[in-house]
């Protein structure tokens, strides 16, 4: 197993798995006005951010022909990968019961970021 085949796994499986069960689980939460869940509906947002951020990423990378590997391509890239990042630390303060959720959804989105813009 390679490199490739872990990122692919976690970003199309655990992307997904995170972002749905992140958002099942903080809505069936009975209160919602602490701190703590307010920290974990900023870590999976930052998930479901950075999910939107990768679309209009690749639709504008194919529409404009934009390379990954020149300035406005790595903008774009640093703007999808850095909420993922933030998610990441941000869930680990969070809802003890949606941690791993989380944690999911942002590494999964990195592993999709990793994926989908390396050339």
């Amino acid at each position: 197993m390679g490199p490739w085949f872990i990122a692919n796994v976690l970003g199309f499986i655990g992307a997904p798995a995170g972002l749905v069960g992140g958002w099942i689980a903080y809505n069936k939460l009975p209160e919602r006005g602490s701190i703590r869940p307010r920290v974990s509906l900023l870590a999976l947002s930052c998930a479901t951010v950075s999910a939107f951020l990768l679309v209009a990423t690749v639709m504008l990378s194919r529409a404009f022909e934009i390379r990954t590997t020149n300035g406005a391509g790595l903008i774009l890239i640093r703007c999808g990968v850095y909420p993922t990042f933030a998610g990441s630390a941000l869930s680990l303060a969070g809802k003890p019961r949606l941690i791993l959720w989380a944690m999911f959804a942002n590494i999964g989105m990195f592993a999709l970021w990793f994926g989908l813009t390396l050339p």
